[in-house]
């Protein structure tokens, strides 16, 4: 028997079944007045930014740099820059550029004429400066008060009672001028960036030491007053924040040994002075940083 033949499928699915598959396709209709049914979520990656990292830089002499001259210590540029990264946030990156022997005088003209000094700190958020122990008359061989004379090492020949008066009067007011020079490149080399910039002041290492007279003591202490209170006040002109060590380590008035907040040659800092010097100036915060 001849089986009837099948109908070939047709081109579509017709019209309303085609708007029956569409209407799967694209999800049952909403009724009127209900709520939209909310979309399942998708996971989207979280765009974190990572803090920006800072760059320390640190100017100035043997007492920034460290080394042997602090036992081999953790030096403050970088005790600092850990504080501020804890308290902060930004990783901090330490450039020392300290250097052993620097005077004021020196670290003007470096500032000035050394390509690697002007790009550090031009590329510095923080800046460091610890300067002007070794233009103490009695760390000095170049002072106007008694020349070549000094207290250290060999010398032993320092002339204290030239110390003060109209030689202190010209050494101080020597020291603010060069200074307020080193301040003034550090901001022209920063521009108008934020920029953090902390000195710090002299301490006094003469009292305590062995065999120091009453006169030295006292001079000492007049000189240290000067040049503590002149480097404030460039600081402040600057508009940089000043770090007191000197009453830090010799006490408010200016008349205690630093004990050990020195290192055995009774004048650097010591591990502890540099602990000392780093929480001074963590005090300050990043202000200009992160307001």
């Amino acid at each position: 028997m001849t089986r009837p033949r099948r109908r070939a499928p047709g081109p579509a699915l017709g019209v309303a079944a085609a708007l029956v598959v569409a209407l799967g396709l694209l999800g049952a209709p909403t009724a009127v007045g209900a709520p939209t049914p909310l979309a399942e979520p998708t996971a989207v990656a979280a765009q974190v930014t990572a803090p920006r990292t800072w760059h320390l830089v640190a100017l100035g002499d043997s007492i920034p740099y460290g080394g042997r001259y602090c036992g081999y210590c953790t030096a403050y540029p970088a005790l600092l820059a850990s504080a501020l990264g804890r308290s902060s946030g930004h990783p901090v990156a330490v450039t020392n550029l300290g250097t052993p022997g620097l005077t004021t005088a020196q670290l003007a003209a470096n500032l000035r004429l050394q390509s690697d000094v002007r790009r550090a700190v031009a590329a510095a958020d923080v800046v460091t400066i610890t300067i002007g122990h070794n233009d103490t008359p009695w760390n000095s061989l170049n002072d106007s008060c008694d020349g070549a004379r000094a207290w250290f090492g060999p010398y032993r020949n320092a002339r204290w009672s030239s110390y003060t008066g109209p030689c202190l009067t010209v050494e101080a007011s020597a020291l603010r001028a060069r200074l307020g020079s080193i301040l003034a490149t550090v901001r022209d080399l920063r521009g108008s960036r934020p920029t953090l910039i902390e000195v710090t002041t002299d301490w006094n290492q003469v009292i305590g030491a062995p065999g120091v007279t009453s006169l030295a003591r006292q001079v000492s202490k007049a000189v240290l007053d000067r040049f503590a209170a002149v480097t404030c006040a460039a600081a402040k002109a600057a508009g940089a924040r000043c770090g007191d060590t000197y009453h830090a380590f010799n006490g408010a008035g200016g008349t205690l040994a630093a004990g050990t907040l020195l290192a055995p040659d009774h004048d650097h800092a010591s591990a502890k002075g540099h602990q000392a010097i780093a929480a001074l100036l963590a005090r300050f915060g990043y202000a200009p940083l992160v307001r």
